[in-house]
């Protein structure tokens, strides 16, 4: 059987937790661009998160993209 679980995957390989199996293959993934970060925000407006989360995303993922460039 297949899996489509890549989390999943990389925890039972590296015998770790779901916090590093994250952390690692998001550093393989590269920093989110621009666009991913306003996906993101979009879609967390949709589902109804409240506005001092998304203040607060925003004003990190700012920081984020300056640090980076």
């Amino acid at each position: 059987m297949v899996s489509n679980d890549p989390i999943r995957d990389y925890m039972r390989q590296h015998g770790c937790g779901f916090p590093e199996a994250l952390e690692a293959l998001a550093a393989q993934l590269g920093p989110p661009t621009a666009r991913d970060v306003r996906r993101a925000l979009q879609t967390l407006g949709r589902a109804g998160a409240p506005v001092d989360l998304l203040e607060a995303l925003e004003a990190w993922s700012d920081d984020q993209m300056q640090q980076a460039a």
